[in-house]
């Protein structure tokens, strides 16, 4: 079964700010539930989504162009 918790244990264990993590759930960039008025997280999901996020954002930087670097121009 699978750890669930509010805002400040949630963040707490993710290594967030409460602030981060709001902001976050709101722009639905982070899996939540709503319990009433108040975000319910599953901890192992985001850990999860948060891992393969910063795995895909590692996977982008490799496609960035080198500045400084000299290229032939053809025309």
């Amino acid at each position: 079964m699978t750890k669930k918790a509010y805002m400040k244990q949630a963040a707490e264990e993710l290594g967030l700010t409460e602030y981060q993590l709001r902001r976050m759930a709101k722009e639905h960039r982070i899996p939540y539930l709503m319990g009433g008025t108040r975000y319910v997280f599953d901890v192992e999901l985001c850990k999860e989504f948060l891992r393969n996020e910063a795995l895909n954002n590692a996977k982008q930087e490799q496609d960035v162009k080198k500045y400084g670097v000299l290229r032939k121009i053809e025309g």
